[in-house]
């Protein structure tokens, strides 16, 4: 098992509050044959520094100007050496066990992802060594996908898996570049659609953490908000009608959701895009029940 290589993609920019304990998690793992990739992200704080100090062979760090997340998470993927990529967001946390079970678990049951469980508290995560099989179910990945679609897509997180690096590669896929929100999201749904079996394990190895001032924590932006009906136009666009050729509600209630939330904070002098959209809006309607 020792044989196969992770490289885990973290991108950095401005978390020299949280970096230290990020790296200290993902140096404390009980699976040795892993790089760690830090993609500078033109971080104007410490973190850089910080990150330096590490006198580690797995720590390899890589500096950009600040282009997003998204070039970067692509950079990342371009320098990876490891048959498997897991991602890894800077301030977060994970359990010493989190690689060795993820790798266990997509060799053993030989599926093409396999999924864990996160927590917001780090009292939760799960740091024991397994001794006995990992328990969990396999799913197929357009069952997977189809619930995604229908449940507003949900379960699109990017850290809470492992990804096979040979689909990656043979189906060049990559972050949408110039969207720093959901771009994870799609990342997700596009590897899915190329993909045959998940594998869910029911063990809580990740540790997000909440920030004052992230996006979940506050209004949504104007550029946020047009980088989500960016993401979803996309989805729809390349989803919607190939897959069983369903309807999809969920999904399209969450377009008609933020499209509108959009609508309200552009300037009212930009008409004819308006009236573009929200004609758009009465025809996905006529589809949904929405208020």
């Amino acid at each position: 098992m020792e044989n196969k290589k992770v490289s885990i993609i973290v991108p950095v920019y401005n978390v020299e509050l949280y970096i230290e304990d990020c790296l200290n998690s993902l140096l404390n793992q009980t699976y040795s044959n892993y790089e760690i990739i830090l993609i500078n992200d033109g971080s104007t704080d410490n973190s850089i520094e910080i990150c330096s100090k590490y006198n580690d062979q797995k720590i390899k760090i890589f500096n950009q100007n600040n282009k997003g997340v998204s070039i970067a998470r692509n950079v990342g993927i371009s320098l990876a050496t490891g048959q498997y990529i897991m991602f890894v967001d800077a301030d977060d946390i994970v359990s010493e066990n989190y690689i060795e079970n993820l790798i266990t678990s997509i060799e053993e049951t030989n599926t093409d992802m396999v999924v864990c469980g996160y927590t917001k508290e780090k009292t939760e995560l799960v740091n024991k060594r397994n001794s006995q099989e990992i328990k969990g179910e396999i799913i197929n990945a357009n069952t997977m996908l189809e619930n995604m679609m229908e449940n507003n897509l949900q379960e699109g997180y990017l850290w809470n898996k492992i990804f096979k690096k040979s689909i990656i590669s043979d189906n060049s896929l990559e972050f949408e570049e110039g969207v720093n929100v959901w771009e994870d999201l799609y990342f997700v749904i596009e590897y899915l659609s190329k993909s045959d079996k998940v594998f869910a394990i029911n063990e809580t190895l990740y540790y997000y953490r909440t920030r004052e001032g992230s996006a979940v924590n506050r209004k949504e932006t104007e550029t946020e908000l047009i980088g989500k009906v960016k993401i979803l136009e996309l989805i729809m666009k390349n989803y919607n009608l190939i897959i069983n050729n369903k309807n999809y509600y969920g999904i399209k209630r969450m377009y008609i959701t933020v499209l509108l939330k959009y609508l309200l904070q552009i300037k009212k002098d930009n008409k004819e895009f308006i009236k573009e959209k929200l004609s758009k809006v009465k025809k996905i309607k006529k589809d949904i029940k929405i208020g």
